[in-house]
């Protein structure tokens, strides 16, 4: 019963993920930055996972923890990133780094926190090891979900040409969304 709370956690959690992983997917210019997308995707996660674990046992009558104010991360992403010139050019100078891709998932990861607390506060020890594992098996598989529909050629066309627009317009939805939820 476990692995299927896990899976159905895992991914009812990280819907919204899979736009962020595709917009990433569609941006990555070489296997260097697809793998820091991956790896920045486990930290996310892991993250979020170990926030969960630490309210779960330490705070589960209290979980008034304001997380919403995670939302300020991609706020601030947008802003550095309307403060750039869009030269319409292929921007082959901007990275996509683990640090950046871990954050916006920690970020965009407070409605996790809501899914993971009350389900890890009433497992076992056992459980929440077999609750993680789940976790590391999904990350890739979330992972290559966002990597295939982030290179369907008319995604990652549309993806590239308004990049600029398009990673502005997300990370100010996204903030807001996360603080006012």
């Amino acid at each position: 019963m476990i692995i299927f709370i896990s899976i159905i956690a895992f991914v009812s959690s990280n819907v919204d993920d899979i736009m962020l992983l595709t917009l990433l997917y569609a941006q990555s210019k070489n296997r260097y930055e697809r793998k820091n997308i991956l790896i920045g995707q486990y930290i996310g996660i892991f993250t979020l996972v170990s926030i969960s674990l630490i309210i779960s046992t330490i705070l589960v009558k209290s979980t008034d923890i304001p997380v919403n104010w995670l939302g300020i991360i991609p706020i601030a992403l947008a802003v550095k990133e309307m403060t750039q010139k869009d030269t319409g050019t292929d921007q082959t100078t901007i990275k996509i780094t683990f640090l950046q891709v871990a954050m916006l998932t920690v970020a965009s990861g407070a409605d996790n926190i809501g899914v993971y607390v009350p389900i890890i506060s009433q497992q076992s020890p056992k459980e929440t090891f077999i609750f993680c594992i789940i976790f590391a098996l999904m990350v890739p598989l979330w992972s290559l979900l966002g990597y295939l529909i982030g290179n369907i050629p008319v995604i990652q066309k549309t993806i590239r040409k308004h990049e600029h627009l398009i990673i502005i317009l997300i990370y100010l939805l996204l903030g807001i969304w996360i603080l006012v939820n």
